[in-house]
């Protein structure tokens, strides 16, 4: 089997088990200001859900990078 093949099927899944596969494909996207505009009363939230979603990106992308052969 292909290595890189099985990294990849590997890494998804390590991704999808820790809930950040959707933040990898783009399928979760950031919350927006536009967010804080429409809905002023909720902007702690957003402001939250902003910081999670960051959270989430750097915890996925440096997962990534940890799991890269240093040649990469």
């Amino acid at each position: 089997m292909d290595l890189s093949f099985e990294w990849t099927v590997t890494m998804k899944a390590w991704l999808q088990e820790h809930q950040l596969w959707n933040i990898t494909t783009g399928i979760e996207c950031q919350p927006s200001r536009a967010l804080i505009q429409a809905n002023p009363e909720q902007a702690c939230l957003v402001v939250i859900a902003k910081r999670n979603w960051k959270n989430k990106d750097e915890q996925a992308s440096g997962s990534i990078m940890l799991c890269l052969e240093l040649n990469i």
